[in-house]
């Protein structure tokens, strides 16, 4: 592997195709080259994205600059698009090759194959760059919720300030109307008093009529406004409903792009160029998975996945690998085991319990757990007969500690924890002449030592061995096997 090297620019866009919602966007990779198995790659990481503040944003057509919105730098000034992509031209020094890296939206860079070495001329691994300026770089980053928020905030209070200065006219021209008719709403108040009080048994009737009809008016509605908070609670709002379909038909405008550009390499995988499929495939990898299968499929149906097939051979030969599995003991039986592997130092945890790891036994009188024939004031005497077997013991355990890949598909691993040993010794009791056997409570708290072997089947499947002890005695013979749920190249 070379030192890693780093590649810049600013990604510009007009606000009318896939992007950003930025006008410019700063970028910045890492990358460097390595071989394995003879294959060269080039790896990009350490993806960086930054908007400068003389950006703007492009909010439904309309342009945004930060004096518009009233701030100093933008809300996210480094963030991690969904899906981006680096295309460059690399030169082992006599041939060019172009190749395209693809980041997903967590910073992680697939790794992109280059050429087998052995058609390379006088190859060395330090003779492969990229020339200054033979690159590109393409980035969707979405809509940025805060600064959308803060310009929504902006346009309601300007909406705000005008409806209060309308409602202002409105009340200075409602008031001089009132001052004319309130003179006449007097004199018409003592005749309206007089016939009221003749037709008071009349409006009674329609009163309560009016109540009961307005009662069952509000229960009807306060039905309604239940089931409309129950809809609206699993129903997107018409501003995040819009912001998904923005970036929806976004993506679909990424897709349109790439496409297009992989339209050679389409044409060439139909010619049965096994290159050409497999960086389809790398293309579409991260953010159109179902697309990147489909290549992946169709280079396996038409025999050209020779490169697919190297891949994998190197993926079963990594020692790489997360197996989670049970772990059986003679005491504990019911267990759970997770070991992470590497080319190097890993790491472990083990759990393990017993269903007797709770039972309470008796606590004998005097000296608790003391196997010395032992006389209390009473005249009861306790003398020792024998100690609990492992079978009918209980345990439970907890053990942490390091893996270590010694060779090949051998693991050896080491570590400590604490552990609940719960036993007993059978004791002769005799009180007033009566003899009676009873389980006498030994249990106690110790520090766990776990120690053993781990051997990986394959890619996924992993059986592991060894012993534990507590307190580093009273050993446990253990084994288990485990399943590698992600396996990574």
């Amino acid at each position: 592997m070379l030192n890693a090297q780093t590649l810049s620019g600013v990604y510009k866009n007009s606000g009318s195709s896939t992007g950003s919602y930025y006008t410019d966007v700063k970028w910045q990779v890492s990358y460097t080259f390595e071989e394995d198995e003879r294959l060269v790659y080039i790896r990009f990481f350490n993806p960086k994205i930054s908007v400068p503040n003389y950006s703007k944003y492009n909010f439904y057509g309309e342009m945004y600059s930060l004096s518009d919105i009233g701030l100093s730098s933008w809300p996210q000034s480094n963030q991690l698009p969904y899906a981006m992509q680096v295309a460059v031209t690399v030169t082992d020094g006599y041939n060019n090759y172009d190749v395209s890296g693809f980041c997903d939206a967590n910073g992680t860079c697939d790794r992109t194959y280059i050429i087998d070495k052995v058609n390379v001329k006088n190859y060395s691994l330090s003779h492969f760059n990229v020339p200054s300026g033979y690159n590109s770089f393409h980035a969707n980053l979405g809509g940025e919720g805060e600064t959308e928020d803060l310009i929504k905030s902006k346009k309601e209070s300007e909406k705000k300030s005008q409806e209060k200065k309308s409602q202002k006219n409105e009340s200075v021209t409602s008031s001089t109307a009132d001052s004319g008719t309130s003179a006449s709403s007097s004199s018409s108040s003592s005749t309206s008093t007089s016939s009221s009080s003749s037709e008071s048994e009349a409006t009674i009737y329609n009163n309560i009529f009016l109540a009961e009809a307005a009662r069952k008016q509000q229960e009807e509605k306060a039905y309604q406004d239940v089931v409309k908070g129950v809809f609206d609670l699993f129903t997107p709002s018409a501003e995040e409903s819009e912001r998904k379909s923005r970036e929806y038909v976004q993506k679909m405008e990424y897709k349109a792009v790439l496409d297009k550009s992989l339209e050679s390499k389409i044409e060439a995988a139909k010619n049965g160029d096994d290159q050409s499929y497999y960086d389809i495939y790398l293309a579409y990898q991260y953010s159109f998975p179902s697309d990147a299968r489909y290549y992946r499929k169709l280079a396996y149906s038409t025999g050209n996945a020779s490169l697919f097939k190297a891949e994998k051979k190197l993926e079963r030969k990594s020692p790489k690998a997360m197996f989670i599995g049970y772990q059986y003991g003679e005491i504990s039986p019911y267990g759970l085991s997770f070991f992470q592997t590497t080319d190097n130092f890993g790491f472990f945890m083990l759990f393990r319990l017993s269903d007797k790891a709770f039972t309470t036994y008796t606590e004998r009188e005097g000296v608790s757990k003391n196997r010395d024939v032992y006389t209390t004031g009473n005249g009861t005497t306790y003398t020792y007969l024998s100690e609990a077997t492992k079978q009918e013991q209980g345990k439970f355990m907890l053990s942490l500690g390091t893996s270590y890949h010694i060779y090949k598909p051998l693991f050896v691993y080491a570590g400590v924890g604490f552990a609940l040993v719960n036993t007993f010794s059978n004791q002769r009791m005799v009180e007033y002449n009566k003899p009676e056997v009873l389980q006498i409570d030994e249990s106690y708290y110790g520090a766990s030592t776990d120690v053993g072997l781990l051997i990986k089947l394959g890619r996924r499947i992993a059986i592991n061995g060894g012993v534990s002890f507590v307190n580093l005695k009273n050993p446990e013979y253990t084994g288990g096997i485990s399943f590698n749920f992600w396996p990574e190249k």
